[in-house]
């Protein structure tokens, strides 16, 4: 199982409690949101999720999901690099922008 953490507890709750993502993103986009960290939670590692989401690696150390026409996550696997993207099972969630 991927695990997703969340680089600052304001952006923990932002993103987990969906009165406070519907707020700042609005109801469709928080949904998203919410189906993204969902579907990330279920994949085994992070391979699986870039295959899937056809995530961009900038970098090699930044990983980008557009989880709606609007918004991309950006997450940052914790370890040490270089990444075999296989075997990362954490990744934090460091940033949600508009496009």
């Amino acid at each position: 199982m991927l695990v997703v953490s969340y680089q600052s507890r304001e952006l923990a709750d932002r993103c987990t409690k969906l009165e406070l993502a519907q707020q700042w993103l609005g109801a469709t986009e928080a949904q998203a949101l919410a189906d993204l960290i969902a579907d990330l939670e279920a994949f085994s590692n992070a391979d699986e999720a870039i295959n899937f989401w056809k995530a961009t690696i900038d970098g090699g150390a930044l990983l980008m999901i557009d989880f709606s026409r609007k918004h991309r996550a950006i997450l940052s696997p914790i370890g040490s690099a270089p990444f075999d993207w296989a075997k990362v099972r954490r990744l934090m969630l460091v940033d949600i922008v508009e496009l």
